[in-house]
This record gives C-alpha cells, sequence and structure tokens, in this order.
C-alpha cells in the first residue's frame, strides 16, 4: 500500500514486519513474508528441481536463443523468457508428486522457414547430419544450421551456429573427447542469412557416442 512518511522525504527498509520501499518517486508499505509453517511437499520439490533444471538448461544457450526466437526479440533477455516459458509449458510432465522434463519437446527456436527432414548418426567422436535440400517456400539454399546436443550426465551443450548451409546437405558436429559412452540429446534448426526468422526446433533423438 501507499505510504506517506512523516519524517519527510522517503525512506527504504525495515521496521519490524513492515517493509517500505520507493516506486517512481512515491513511498510504498507492505508486510515482511513470514517463516513457512510446513516444508514443501514432495511434489513442490520436485518443482523446484525442475525449474532449477530449466535454468542450467538454457542460460548457456544465450546466442542461440537470440537466433532461435528472433521474433520474440522485442525486448532485451525476452528470448530467455520465452524459451524458460516454453519449457516449463510443454516440456515438463508429472507422474505421481514427481515432474520430469521431455527432451524431445524442448524449444529453441520457432519461425516461418521449412525444418529439414534430418538425420544424424554418430562416427567416432562427431554427430553426422544429413538431409535433402528442396528450393521452396521458406526454404532457402543460404539458410544457416544451428547444430545442438545435450549431454545430460555433465549439463553440458556442444553446438556450433552457421558453419554450414541448407544447400550443403550435410553437416557435422564435434563432440568432446570421452573414455566411455555417453548420451547426448540432439537438436538442429535453420536461420536466414537475414537474422529475421527461423525454422522451429526439429529434435533428432538421443545419440550415444
Amino acid at each position: 500500500m501507499k505510504y506517506m512518511s512523516i519524517l519527510g522525504g522517503n525512506f527504504s527498509g525495515k521496521i519490524g514486519n513492515l517493509v517500505f520501499y520507493t516506486y517512481r518517486s512515491e513511498q510504498f508499505c507492505r508486510l515482511a513474508p513470514g517463516k513457512r509453517s510446513k516444508p514443501d511437499t514432495p511434489a513442490q520439490k520436485a518443482w523446484q528441481e525442475v525449474f532449477k533444471t530449466s535454468g542450467v538448461l538454457l542460460r548457456p544457450l544465450a546466442e542461440v536463443l537470440r537466433l532461435g526466437l528472433i521474433h520474440k526479440n522485442s525486448e532485451k533477455g525476452r528470448w530467455l523468457s520465452v524459451a524458460s516459458k516454453n519449457l516449463l509449458n510443454k516440456a515438463v510432465y508429472k507422474r505421481a508428486d514427481d515432474y520430469f522434463l521431455d527432451y524431445s519437446r524442448i524449444e529453441l527456436s520457432k519461425g516461418s522457414l521449412w525444418t529439414a527432414d534430418t538425420k544424424v548418426y554418430a562416427l567416432n567422436q562427431e554427430l553426422r547430419f544429413c538431409w535433402r535440400f528442396f528450393s521452396a517456400v521458406n526454404s532457402y539454399a543460404g539458410d544457416l544450421a544451428v547444430l545442438l546436443a545435450y549431454n545430460k550426465n555433465r549439463q553440458r551443450w556442444v553446438y556450433t551456429i552457421g558453419q554450414f548451409k541448407r544447400a550443403d546437405e550435410a553437416a557435422v558436429l564435434k563432440l568432446p573427447c570421452s573414455a566411455s559412452t555417453e548420451d547426448y540429446e540432439v537438436y538442429m534448426f535453420f536461420f536466414n542469412a537475414e537474422r529475421k526468422t527461423a525454422s522451429r526446433t526439429a529434435y533428432l533423438g538421443k545419440v550415444a557416442v
């Protein structure tokens, strides 16, 4: 609620259970949050863990999301807000008192470009991508590819941006060396050379490398 200071001028701080603050040169007062009397339920703890995981997953992809969500970039930082909302709304499902992340439903891009029917396979420490190029509406030879692979166990992304064009019909993503087989969730999308639109994210499955 709005509060008129009897001292003259604005005051910020806490007195007892009241918190005073200033917003747009006006003084306001609110009740301080009290201590929670009940511990979090298993479902609440599971949701908090999923929310934490979503931040770990998306924050390293700043450059990728700026390209994939070009149409949502009217405000600084809007891309991360949009990506987080999409992930929590579309890629999280509940089973009993637990929440899980469906990696096949993660959306890193969205736009009018056509998403190619792409195959991926592992060779040594590389992921090989291949697709067919058809010159058509919303499919152009100069469209640039974004290739991504996520190692869930290491919480680490590997990606490349714009090194391959749609007309190339093939691409390679090099992965870190590992002494044992590791699983990667694999994605790709295209964006146009003018950086004005992108394609939807193509989830290419889990690949053991």
